[in-house]
């Protein structure tokens, strides 16, 4: 999970494509921005910090240094206190911001620098932002689940930038994090990432207004294989809503009984077998020359099917790898390019 090649070679491809066709846009941008901080805040011109980008890995990432010089000792983490959100969103008004900093804020162009880092192979032009440790720590205490925001490559902008860092409360953006995370490892296409990065452009220069939760959520159930999604009646709005679909037929057996596997996703999976399912605490489970662990979940809704087969809806608390182990193995056909991903989730499966 520490290296971006494993996860998704299409994903590296319209990384570079996107990144040097827009050069002689970038570029210019770039060294207009940088001449009017030299010359308005002085050097440096660039902040470097280390943040957690994908897995386990930190790395330095740079970014226009929109504020001043001390900032970073005065305001982080640890020294502003924990209320509504664990993310550290510092309002454009305030006065720590440069002027010329504040206008690169609000037009989305502080990240520009890490377009660099797109072309090394260290970033994606897309994905989950990277955090500094002390933010994940705060994250991690309420939100266990938290690490799996990191499946993915970080990136300059991803579906939480439409809506806004200040709209949205912390569930809500770790769902929808996650099932970025997910749709990248499992059902990646190019569609999903162009569609953000417009999206970014159209709401940074404000021709289009910003996005709200559901909005983005079906954004990305409309770029999925299938456009299968958890969302319905009922729904907890802290699940995430995509649903992978299943390549081939594939058994899994709990407690003895053999259920087909429908579809899956982060925090369950859809199944048909010839009776209902009853769990009443944790459950065996394997799938045919597959995994073999321990489950965890609740029977959310079962139904009768016309043709005799019972249809049904399993939940797993968050942080619950059984679903992506299992999607994982159902993935890895001979034709599937999942045989080359397998790497990403290890440390997850390990973890669990």
């Amino acid at each position: 999970m520490d290296s971006l090649a494993p996860l998704a070679r299409p994903k590296r491809v319209f990384d570079v494509a996107v990144t040097l066709l827009m050069a002689p846009l970038w570029v210019p941008v770039c060294l207009i921005a940088a001449l009017a901080l030299r010359i308005t805040a002085g050097t440096p011109v660039t902040y470097r910090s280390r943040r957690r980008v994908v897995g386990s890995r930190t790395q330095t990432v740079t970014k226009f240094r929109t504020m001043v010089r001390n900032a970073e000792q005065v305001l982080n983490r640890e020294t502003v206190p924990i209320t509504d959100t664990c993310f550290l969103n510092i309002p454009p008004e305030h006065p720590v911001y440069t002027p010329v900093g504040r206008a690169l804020e609000r037009y989305a162009l502080t990240e520009l620098p890490q377009l660099l880092h797109v072309l090394a192979g260290k970033m994606s032009l897309v994905g989950n932002r990277p955090l500094p440790e002390n933010v994940v720590r705060a994250l991690r205490q309420r939100y266990p689940y938290a690490e799996d925001r990191f499946l993915a490559p970080g990136g300059l902008t991803g579906p939480v930038q439409l809506i806004g860092r200040d709209e949205v409360s912390d569930e809500d953006r770790l769902a929808i994090e996650i099932d970025y995370c997910l749709l990248a490892i499992f059902s990646y296409r190019w569609r999903v990432d162009a569609l953000i990065l417009w999206n970014t452009v159209m709401v940074a220069l404000k021709l289009k207004p910003g996005y709200d939760v559901a909005q983005v959520r079906s954004m990305l159930a409309a770029c999925l294989r299938g456009r299968r999604t958890g969302i319905g009646p009922g729904a907890d709005r802290r699940q995430t809503s995509l649903r992978f679909a299943v390549p081939r037929r594939q058994s899994l057996v709990i407690n003895g009984d053999e259920f087909v596997i429908n579809d899956f996703g982060y925090r369950g999976l859809r199944l048909t077998g010839d009776r209902p399912l009853q769990l009443k605490g944790p459950a065996r489970f394997s799938v045919v020359d597959g995994p073999v662990g321990e489950l965890r979940a609740r029977v959310c809704w079962t139904r009768k099917l016309p043709d005799g087969p019972f249809e049904i809806g399993l939940a797993l608390a968050p942080g619950d790898a059984s679903a992506l182990h299992i999607g994982q193995y159902m993935q890895h056909a001979p034709d599937s390019p999942m045989r080359h991903r397998r790497p990403v989730l290890a440390r997850l499966l390990r973890r669990a």
